[in-house]
């Protein structure tokens, strides 16, 4: 918030018209280390409990931005190895223009040759991933107690 928007924000609360979001902003404006000197009074009618939220608020939020950018790094990666595998399967199969398509997995030491049952075991190793780092956050969210 620039400096304005927090005067103005303060003549709002002043006047008691600041809703709980609006007080919860000012707490985190008017408490930081450079805040103006006059505007220490609001904080001090504010209470450390105020400025308390807004710094937690704050950091679920950088919490929040930090797990999205971990699932877009997931889906890129995910992304990256089925356009791979699907290159693969498309350069091979065009290597050998004289056998039909040719997909080709081996799972547990069997050899699957199936089409549709590869691009099926390819897509569920896909979900595996997702799955994993869902759990895995969820377990981070429970031990942090940070409600989503």
């Amino acid at each position: 918030m620039n400096t304005n928007e927090v005067e103005k924000l303060i003549e709002k609360y002043l006047d008691g018209l600041t809703t709980p979001d609006e007080e919860r902003r000012l707490s985190a404006a008017v408490g930081r280390r450079d805040a103006p000197r006059h505007w220490q009074t609001v904080a001090v009618m504010l209470g450390e409990m105020a400025r308390a939220e807004a710094v937690y608020e704050q950091r679920v939020a950088e919490r929040r931005l930090l797990r999205r950018r971990r699932y877009v790094g997931w889906a890129v990666a995910a992304s990256l190895a089925v356009v791979s595998l699907a290159g693969l399967l498309y350069n091979s199969s065009r290597s050998h223009q004289s056998q039909a398509d040719v997909a080709i997995a081996y799972v547990d030491g069997r050899e699957i040759t199936d089409h549709s049952q590869v691009l099926a075991l390819a897509e569920d190793a896909v979900c595996d991933i997702f799955d994993t780092a869902s759990e895995e956050d969820g377990a981070l969210s429970g031990v942090f107690e940070i409600d989503e």
